[in-house]
């Protein structure tokens, strides 16, 4: 899946604290408020670290890193007319 800044996407259940924090690295981490956002749908704002991508929840207050395998494409940024 080949993801880009801008597109939305919905972060999947498989993401889990237990899971987070099990890395061998210990990133991209786990932080309690991030279980509001499971199951959620949000935008790409960046890309990180070793494949870890940075979403934010429309109405959330704060973007969170997520494992890519966490993430499922919902709209690509071109298909909701964002082209610069």
């Amino acid at each position: 899946m080949s993801l880009e800044i801008g597109d939305i996407v919905k972060i999947l259940p498989t993401a889990n604290a237990e899971k987070y924090r099990s890395t061998p690295t210990g990133l991209p981490g786990w932080n309690p408020d991030m279980v509001e956002d499971v199951g959620k749908s949000g935008v790409i704002t960046g890309f990180f670290n070793e494949g870890d991508i940075s979403v934010k929840v429309r109405g959330g207050s704060r973007a969170w890193l997520w494992m890519s395998e966490d993430l499922e494409l919902v709209v690509n940024k071109w298909r909701r007319g964002e082209c610069r």
